[in-house]
């Protein structure tokens, strides 16, 4: 006489795979809330860290102008882009800008920078010490000035600009402050 299965047997084995089906379907839902809410609950200062540690090519817009380049420091307010042209382009993630990731790297970035500044407004003060000639771009006014950055107050920049005129811009309608890599 022949082995037989019992009809038992087959009912459990189905059981426990529409069990099993079922738990996977619950913990498959459970990493998409839980995926969302993670990303819901990022701010652009955390998107702008992740960045720095993905190494990605990051497109920058603001008004009419356009930087292509990678994040490589983040901390607060402030993200420092270093473009295709070795220029650097320090970001106020509190100002009207957009961040698009237009390449994803095929290595690393970098870790984080715990001794660079912490806010957009802590890197204006660095550039003011350096006297240099910057371009702070104001896309609200569709302008960006080619200046030296005089003073960093508590809530805007004095500049003089080129003709030797005195700006005072708030750092709300400040996009970027870009630094060429000639000057």
């Amino acid at each position: 006489m022949g082995w037989r299965e019992d009809p038992l047997d087959e009912l459990q084995s189905e059981l426990r795979s529409a069990v099993g089906n079922e738990f996977r379907r619950a913990a498959e839902e459970d990493e998409e809330v839980a995926r969302a809410h993670r990303l819901r609950s990022r701010s652009l200062p955390d998107v702008a860290a992740e960045l720095v540690s993905r190494g990605d090519t990051v497109q920058v817009t603001f008004g009419a102008e356009r930087f292509i380049g990678v994040v490589v420091h983040a901390r607060g307010s402030l993200a420092t882009m270093r473009t295709q042209d070795d220029d650097e382009v320090h970001l106020n993630l509190e100002g009207p800008v957009v961040l698009r990731v237009t390449r994803l790297a095929t290595e690393g970035g970098r870790a984080p920078d715990p001794l660079g500044p912490d806010s957009f407004q802590a890197r204006l003060r660095q550039i003011e010490l350096e006297r240099g000639m910057v371009i702070v771009s104001l896309p609200a006014s569709g302008q960006s000035v080619r200046c030296r950055i005089d003073a960093v107050a508590a809530d805007h920049l004095m500049v003089t600009d080129l003709t030797d005129q005195t700006w005072f811009v708030p750092f709300h309608q400040i996009a970027a402050v870009t630094k060429h890599r000639a000057g």
